[in-house]
């Protein structure tokens, strides 16, 4: 596979690492699904088991607005009984938790079984966390962003000399300080108006965005939001990382201070037609993206069955556009100054709701998350996940080999360099 005329390209090692990064996201449920007979009640475990997996590297959410705070109550929020979703907390009166202690403890398993952070902020997983501490409201006025950002930035500024001196920064691979800026982050704020965010309804064009108005808008705030940050972890190597969806105009979109990008990419299944007739038969949306409250009223063996016919049918369309979308990561990634970031992709292949049943046949998306990840594995990636649903937190985290086989392979797909010119 080539990236340009006359080259052939891998995967990179992760700055001064021997390979690239293999990837967990554990998102915020590594902690607010850490009570009794919750998935990872024995966190100690958990980090063993993802070494065993060939991971190397946990994204997470590392909560710094609570780092300092003591025990804090997540409250409960469990609204489906049959599959777990992000971040839920199925204690009935809530799990109360010294976060602080928590992170290091986790910090503390990754050091012995040798696992890096890639230490992370939600907004949409533990928003009334934010909400409670007075940071982040839903809308945020004109006038207001600089101030607003550089607030956000003082809580990371607050909890760095802590994570410090409990060695958590010792695990840190790179510092994100918010989880997809410009959907979680950017939409908050007034300034920004939602006609900036229409995008081709064609998903591949997705992969070229480039809009100057919102590139720059977007810029403003991770200014803001970075500077100050990056100046605080600078004397640790820690990357300062940049946190998107797709392939956007990345380095129109950050300051030359950043070190890192980190892409996102769930597309819905392709369908045709009679894919989507067939998928909305099981229920009302089940074609959709992300319906996880209209898991439990779907026919779960209906739905499955319906996927895997889609994926079977449209699996050519998927690999053009995981090639398209990698190959776009690296239309953006060079300042103007010539300094290249390195890429990595925390969220994949999509979709990212599957049904975590007994009477749901994983084989299509098994299948079909291998095979993107080969894909993505021909490009200079500097690090890449398997599955958003590739954690403890549900079923697919047993399916050893699945994990244990991908690893391997992204790991062995590192060359010497990036870029070698064919017939060299």
């Amino acid at each position: 596979m080539t990236l340009d005329a006359g080259y052939t390209v891998y995967m990179i090692a992760y700055f001064d690492k021997p390979n690239p990064l293999t990837i967990c996201m554990w998102d915020l449920s590594w902690l607010t699904c850490g009570h009794a007979n919750a998935p990872f009640a024995d966190l100690d475990r958990r980090v063993a088991e993802a070494a065993e997996r060939g991971y190397n590297c946990l994204r997470v959410d590392v909560f710094p607005h609570l780092y300092l705070k003591g025990d804090y109550t997540f409250h409960h929020n469990h609204e489906l009984k049959l599959f777990y979703r992000y971040g839920d907390v199925r204690l009935p009166g809530g799990y109360t938790v010294d976060v602080r202690k928590k992170v290091i403890q986790l910090a503390d398993a990754c050091r012995r079984h040798g696992i890096t952070l890639g230490l992370d902020a939600w907004i949409w997983g533990s928003l009334d966390t934010w909400k409670s501490e007075g940071i982040l409201p839903m809308h945020i006025p004109e006038g207001e962003e600089e101030e607003r950002c550089r607030e956000f930035g003082e809580v990371w500024r607050k909890a760095i000399p802590a994570m410090r001196d409990d060695g958590v920064l010792e695990r840190g691979a790179y510092l994100s300080p918010m989880n997809e800026v410009p959907l979680s982050f950017a939409r908050r704020f007034d300034f920004i108006k939602e006609e900036s965010y229409q995008v081709n309804s064609d998903p591949v064009s997705k992969t070229d965005w480039s809009f100057p108005v919102l590139d720059a808008q977007i810029k403003l705030l991770t200014t803001w939001i970075g500077e100050g940050i990056k100046q605080d972890i600078e004397p640790d190597g820690i990357p300062l990382c940049y946190s998107t969806q797709w392939a956007d105009n990345f380095v129109a979109r950050i300051p030359e201070f950043y070190d890192l990008i980190d892409v996102h990419f769930m597309p819905d299944m392709r369908q045709r037609p009679e894919d989507t007739e067939a998928l909305e038969k099981a229920g009302s949306g089940a074609s959709g993206f992300s319906q996880f409250h209209k898991l439990e009223t779907y026919d779960i063996a209906l739905y499955s069955a319906a996927w895997n016919r889609a994926w079977r049918h449209n699996v050519e369309r998927m690999y053009e556009l995981c090639h398209a979308v990698a190959s776009g990561c690296f239309r953006h990634n060079t300042f103007p100054s010539g300094r290249e970031l390195p890429v990595i992709l925390t969220e994949t292949f999509g979709p990212c709701n599957f049904p975590d049943h007994p009477e749901a046949d994983w084989t299509g998306y098994i299948e079909y998350n291998e095979d993107a990840a080969r894909i993505f594995a021909q490009y200079p990636f500097a690090g890449l996940s398997l599955s958003n649903m590739a954690e403890p937190l549900f079923s697919l985290w047993e399916k050893r080999m699945f994990h244990i086989r991908s690893n391997q392979f992204i790991r062995s797909s590192i060359r010497s360099t990036h870029r070698e010119e064919v017939g060299s």
